[in-house]
């Protein structure tokens, strides 16, 4: 499994695709997630997996699933996981993707089981983050149609990740879902695209999607 809006690029020109292996077992059910890292140094003409893999904890029975990664400042790699355990889980690589330290969870990331996405600001260099967040003060009620996927929140870092802050709730109905954000930064802009479907006409909250304009903050 692959999240939509995940391939980077290393400032050394190396290519990362994180991905989450889902092992068929039987009965219809899957293993738990492993997270896997696909790196390609020839711009990817050619492909190959990293030295190890990021494996689950036992107690998170659908393991790790979408992950995502950014380089820091300090050349570390920092994988984000989305899982079932209440909150994201993190892990970081020290040489460029080929090993990972053991996942633990993202407690600043609170969240149900789905996806976050983060990205840089090329013109502040700020980190950027949007997630379901379930924080108590801007968390709603689960909703048949969201799958808890609400709010969405956007919030940003001046520190590398340390700390998040300037949260901002860009949707909060609560009879819809929010998540699969792809995120372009312009100059003062940052362009939000993501699924947005809900109740009474839907199933699922992946059938619509919306595009959303933030002015950034320096």
């Amino acid at each position: 499994v692959v999240h939509n809006d995940r391939l980077i690029q290393l400032a050394n020109g190396r290519l990362i695709l994180p991905a989450s292996y889902h092992r068929y077992v039987q009965n219809n059910q899957y293993a738990a997630g492993i997270g896997l890292f696909f790196i390609s140094d020839d711009n990817g003409l050619s492909w190959r997996q990293s030295v190890n893999c990021c494996y689950p904890p036992e107690y998170l029975a659908a393991g790790l699933m979408e992950p995502g990664i950014i380089e820091l400042k300090d050349k570390r790699l920092y994988c984000w996981f989305r899982t079932a355990g209440g909150c994201q889980y993190k892990s970081y690589s020290h040489d460029c993707g080929e090993n990972w330290t053991a996942p633990v969870p993202a407690s600043e990331f609170a969240s149900p089981s789905s996806p976050l996405s983060m990205k840089r600001d090329p013109y502040s260099q700020n980190l950027a983050a949007v997630w379901n967040d379930w924080h108590p003060e801007r968390s709603v009620a689960f909703v048949q149609g969201s799958n808890g996927r609400s709010p969405l929140v956007l919030a940003r870092s001046c520190d590398e990740g340390k700390t998040w802050i300037d949260h901002i709730v860009l949707e909060n109905a609560l009879d819809h879902g929010f998540a699969y954000t792809a995120m372009l930064f312009a100059k003062n802009k940052l362009f939000l695209g993501y699924c947005c479907g809900g109740q009474p006409d839907c199933q699922s909250m992946l059938q619509d999607c919306c595009i959303k304009s933030i002015d950034c903050k320096k």
